[in-house]
């Protein structure tokens, strides 16, 4: 059970790698250096595991993915019709959607894990006194 609950931690920053590995290969350009430094960061963000790295990372990465949401409500503005926009609607929508809700479950992954740290010190000091 241990096994599970470690690497379900790990699910954000798993599937902002799978997401940024979907865009490299999606965007025709095999060797992507943008996309190759965001998994080095993402793949040092677990090794590492440093909090205030970590919070910025996500928060980066939230406000990229909701900066893409509008980007993609604007395009799909663009169309005549939705039914000739479905296809970006379903897989723009899942894809961002996606990448969004794991950089915002990093955020709080880390906020909490502070948070956790600091209420186990608060509460060992008090029990000393």
């Amino acid at each position: 059970m241990k096994f599970l609950k470690k690497y379900k931690s790990l699910l954000p920053e798993v599937i902002l790698i799978l997401s940024t590995f979907f865009y490299m290969f999606n965007s025709g350009f095999i060797i992507n250096p943008i996309a190759v430094a965001i998994v080095i960061a993402i793949v040092a963000q677990i090794y590492f595991n440093n909090l205030m790295t970590g919070i910025v990372m996500a928060l980066l990465f939230s406000m990229i993915f909701g900066y893409l949401f509008l980007a993609l409500y604007s395009d799909i503005v663009k169309f005549d019709t939705l039914s000739d926009a479905w296809q970006m609607i379903v897989f723009g929508t899942a894809y961002l959607g996606i990448s969004l809700a794991a950089s915002i479950g990093m955020v709080f992954k880390y906020i909490m894990r502070d948070t956790l740290k600091e209420n186990a010190a608060i509460h060992s000091n008090l029990s000393e006194e």
